[in-house]
């Protein structure tokens, strides 16, 4: 195990590694909490994490790799080209458990590994803030775009959701419903809307699905607040626009021609 100690909180250039006593990296394997990185000999490259218990994460790294199943494929497929011997494991800052996220963040701004020019690391930091690398979201956008999970998915998704509790108690969802009252919605710009307009024209609605809309729909009991209140957002809404009504009229005359065909 190799150490690199900056200065603390400021972040220091990485400099040359020095190396544990025997003693030193046994209390690191049961105590360390703070920075480590992972150093390519060959290219400089770095990827930079954070352990509560560092001496297990280095065994878990190198472990995983070795198997060729370590979740960071890039940095899996540089230790399957250069091998073992051409990573070096490095302590880079003992910080305290609250501080982790933070100092995390700052050393792989300072060595620049969420650039896969320069680094292994998938994003620039865990934690609530995380901020993933222009690279990763495009390869997330592109693995979810067009997908569409099959009729045998859904159903298992279903029967494993039911009977389950709902995920936040009574009182949370009642604080939710008050924090949110009065709020106007999320506003989609006039492009989300025109996709949105695209993708549900001529969308098919199956008998199977109409007949558990009207199920779901019967004996619904509609409060005196709700029913006010629906009366009061039709009277405050802005006129319909010429261009608007136009576009209902032919939308229900093609629902009416789709009626008549069946």
């Amino acid at each position: 195990m190799n150490t690199i100690l900056p200065s603390h909180p400021a972040i220091a250039a990485p400099s040359a590694p020095v190396s544990l006593s025997r003693d030193e990296e046994g209390l690191l394997s049961r105590e360390g909490c703070g920075i480590y990185g992972l150093r390519n000999k060959i290219d400089g490259k770095w990827y930079i994490g954070q352990s509560v218990n560092i001496g297990w994460r280095k065994y878990l790294h190198f472990w995983h790799l070795k198997r060729g199943n370590h979740r960071n494929h890039h940095l899996q497929s540089a230790f399957l080209k250069h091998g073992t011997d051409c990573f070096e494991f490095h302590l880079l800052e003992r910080v305290p458990e609250d501080m982790l996220d933070i100092r995390e963040r700052a050393w792989i701004a300072r060595c620049n590994s969420a650039n896969r020019e320069h680094g292994y690391n998938l994003d620039a930091g865990n934690g609530a803030n995380r901020q993933r690398s222009e690279e990763t979201l495009r390869k997330i956008s592109l693995a979810h775009t067009g997908l569409r999970y099959s009729a045998e998915s859904r159903l298992k998704m279903s029967l494993a959701k039911k009977g389950k509790p709902h995920p936040h108690s009574l009182e949370t969802r009642r604080k939710l419903s008050l924090a949110l009252k009065g709020k106007p919605g999320c506003p989609h710009s006039p492009e989300s809307r025109l996709k949105v307009s695209l993708a549900l024209k001529g969308h098919p609605v199956s008998a199977e699905t109409r007949q558990k809309i009207s199920k779901a729909n019967k004996g619904r009991i509609i409060s005196l607040e709700w029913r006010r209140n629906i009366v009061l957002a039709i009277k405050n809404r802005p006129p319909v626009s010429a261009e608007t009504r136009l576009k209902m009229s032919i939308a229900q005359r093609a629902r009416r021609s789709r009626k008549s065909t069946l």
